[in-house]
């Protein structure tokens, strides 16, 4: 087992993250670096942020997966490796648009069951980063 993922271990263990987000969080990782094919703590921010454009533009990933990713590489690059140099931010989803579409009349968006409420992640991949 790779320092780095000891070091990422440790963290998550302390916060008391469930199993599920711990996967999904070395899934996240892994794929930055099966994406570069160098260890995740060689990147820099804009290397990390084209990785994240191409989920968006390429590989046409739906926000609730790239936020999911988004939440694991920011957890690894500032709670496990304490860089400050690398700061993600993905900006929240455009639901006003998403509400228009499907209002009944008379009804209000904020009555309507889950209306509002973050989407949920989707299932975490089984996979554990590695490289490093």
């Amino acid at each position: 087992m790779s320092e780095l993922r000891q070091r990422m271990i440790r963290e998550m263990e302390l916060r008391d993250f469930a199993e599920n987000t711990q996967k999904a969080y070395f899934a996240a990782v892994e794929g930055l670096v099966r994406f570069y094919m160098k260890p995740p703590d060689q990147l820099n921010r804009e290397q990390v942020e084209d990785y994240l454009l191409y989920l968006k533009k390429e590989k046409k990933s739906p926000y609730s997966k790239r936020n999911q990713i988004t939440s694991g590489l920011k957890f690894f690059y500032n709670c496990t490796l304490k860089r400050d140099d690398v700061r993600l931010e993905l900006p929240k989803k455009n639901r006003r648009a998403q509400a228009s579409g499907g209002s009944r009349a008379g009804g209000s968006p904020q009555g309507r069951r889950g209306a509002g409420q973050p989407e949920a992640p989707g299932p975490a991949e089984d996979h554990v980063f590695r490289s490093a």
